[in-house]
C-alpha cells in the first residue's frame, strides 16, 4: 500500500503528519503528506480512488462512505452507533465503551445517548495492534464485498 496523509494545515497537524510518514518510513511503507495541502473537493477525489480510510470520528469517515470507500473509523470519544458510518460499520474501531468506563465511570447504557466523552486522551485507549487487526480484516475480504452489510 502506498498511503497518503491529510489534515489541516495547522502546526500541530503538520507535525502529526511528518511523526506519520516517519513511522511508515520505519516499517518501509511508502507515503505521500499532503498535510495542509488538500481542499474538501480535492480530500474527497483522494478518498473515492483509495483502498480505505483511516481516520477518527471526523468528516473523512463519512466523505469515504459517499464515495463507496470503505473507512476505519476510530471511535473513543463518540458513539460508533450515534455518530459511526451508515455503511461499513463492521470496520471501526471502537474504544467508546473503555472510555466511558474510563473516564465517566459508567457503562454505555448508564449514560444519556449521544454524549461525547471529552477528554482527548481517550484516543489512546485505541492501539496500533487494534487498528492493523481491522485493516487485515477488510483487506481479506473482496473489494465488492468490503462495504455489503454484515449479516
Amino acid at each position: 500500500m502506498h498511503a497518503v496523509i491529510t489534515g489541516g494545515g495547522t502546526a500541530v497537524e503538520n507535525e502529526y503528519g511528518h511523526a506519520i510518514q516517519s513511522e511508515l518510513e520505519k516499517r518501509g511503507i511508502a507515503s505521500t503528506n499532503l498535510v495542509g495541502q488538500t481542499d474538501l473537493k480535492t480530500l474527497f477525489a483522494l478518498i473515492s480512488r483509495s483502498a480505505v480510510v483511516l481516520a477518527p470520528d471526523s468528516g473523512p469517515v463519512h466523505m469515504a462512505v459517499a464515495a463507496g470507500t470503505p473507512a476505519i473509523g476510530l471511535y473513543a470519544s463518540s458513539n460508533p452507533d450515534r455518530t459511526g458510518p451508515v455503511r461499513g460499520r463492521q470496520w471501526v474501531v471502537n474504544a467508546y465503551p473503555q472510555a466511558v468506563r474510563k473516564v465517566l465511570g459508567r457503562e454505555v447504557d448508564e449514560i444519556k445517548w449521544g454524549r461525547r466523552v471529552r477528554d482527548p486522551a481517550v484516543m489512546t485507549l485505541i492501539t496500533p495492534e487494534q487498528v492493523i487487526e481491522r485493516l487485515d480484516q477488510l483487506l481479506d475480504v473482496p473489494e465488492s464485498q468490503r462495504m455489503e452489510p454484515v449479516s
